[in-house]
């Protein structure tokens, strides 16, 4: 049985409805104000949040700061890139749900799955046992909403991908997909497809790939997402060039690359193995080495030394590949590693990089 967040939502707006009491209305519809520019001026997302919680606390209203925490958490890992503060943030919402008024709160396991989060992006390898750890006690342990239910295996999904197992990974994708498709949650199930791409063409399932970032387009457009529509269109000018169509690929690259030049959100990292892996084969080596530059430029120095490190070893890779210099990048990546928790999974596949494997691999 799972908890309602928006049917709990409904009726607080409902009550303040017969009530007249605006502020509680502005309450909620700051949230609405927030998610429509998440894509396009995340930062303004962020000072409504901020608006939203502090409102919430004014109110002494703990599930509605809890729930405006949640945002915030996801506004700046996912939306800002800017893991610091994201973990900091978790780490303070952690401490405050344990006390005695939040434990009725509704949406509770909204507070682990924001720590899940942060380990997950900060360093996964490092804090892997406390991420098994939470998942397991928001998964089983606590009321939890629909929502976070599905979200719980993106998260485990992530986790195993960045451990090396692709095809645990690309299972829990598959479970991801099948709890987001039970109640047809077309804005997980997207996701879920965008996954299973990457999984799936790292394996050599280029047809299955592609298929299913078709799916994920559409799902994308029924979501005005605009962000996953250029995902899907890189990966789609990928797949039309790997087929032979030239002209189709150009024209769905030039789209996509506009497309995403548009947005002001951070760049997911499956947009760049897409253009990254295009221009690749097309022989631009040079504007594929400068989207690895920018993708590494997009999130340095804001404590995302995981995500860094893969950034640097996936354009020492591509070096390798067009027979030019790795070990500036090399040494780059093993520098940085020195700051997470466990670093000797990426020092070895830094060290196979210098060996002379330069093929991509988890």
């Amino acid at each position: 049985m799972f908890v309602d967040v928006y049917g709990w939502i409904q009726r607080f707006q409902m009550d303040a409805i017969k009530q007249g009491d605006m502020r509680r209305l502005q309450l909620v519809d700051y949230q609405t104000q927030a998610w429509q520019h998440f894509e396009t001026n995340p930062q303004q997302s962020l000072s409504i949040l901020y608006q939203a919680r502090d409102l919430a606390e004014i109110l002494h209203l703990p599930c509605w700061m809890l729930y405006y925490d949640s945002w915030l958490g996801e506004c700046l890992n996912l939306y800002l890139n800017d893991f610091t503060r994201g973990l900091e943030h978790a780490m303070k919402t952690i401490v405050e749900i344990r006390k005695p008024e939040y434990a009725q709160c509704t949406m509770l396991s909204r507070g682990y799955r924001i720590v899940i989060e942060s380990y997950i992006y900060s360093d996964p390898v490092g804090y892997a046992d406390k991420i098994r750890e939470l998942i397991t006690y928001a998964d089983t342990e606590i009321p939890i909403d629909y929502d976070t239910y599905c979200i719980l295996k993106k998260r485990e999904s992530e986790l195993e991908f960045a451990l090396g197992d692709i095809e645990s990974a690309t299972q829990t994708a598959l479970e991801y997909l099948r709890r987001s498709s039970e109640q047809m949650v077309t804005f997980h199930m997207m996701y879920a497809y965008e996954m299973l791409v990457h999984y799936l063409y790292l394996q050599g399932q280029y047809e299955r790939a592609h298929n299913m970032i078709i799916q994920a387009e559409s799902m994308a457009r029924y979501n005005q997402r605009a962000s996953l529509v250029a995902i899907a269109q890189s990966w789609r000018a990928l797949f039309s060039l790997m087929e032979g169509d030239e002209d189709a690929a150009q024209s769905l690259y030039r789209v996509a690359t506009h497309n995403m030049s548009q947005l002001g959100m951070a760049i997911s990292l499956s947009y760049y193995e897409a253009v990254c892996t295009y221009n690749e084969r097309i022989g631009d080596v040079e504007t594929a080495v400068a989207m690895r530059d920018k993708q590494f430029a997009s999130i340095q120095g804001k404590g995302g030394y995981y995500l860094e490190t893969e950034s640097l070893l996936k354009k020492a890779r591509l070096l390798g590949r067009a027979d030019k210099d790795t070990q500036p990048t090399i040494q780059q990546a093993r520098d940085i590693a020195q700051h997470l928790l466990k670093p000797d999974h990426l020092l070895t596949r830094l060290q196979r990089i210098d060996d002379g494997d330069y093929a991509e691999s988890t």
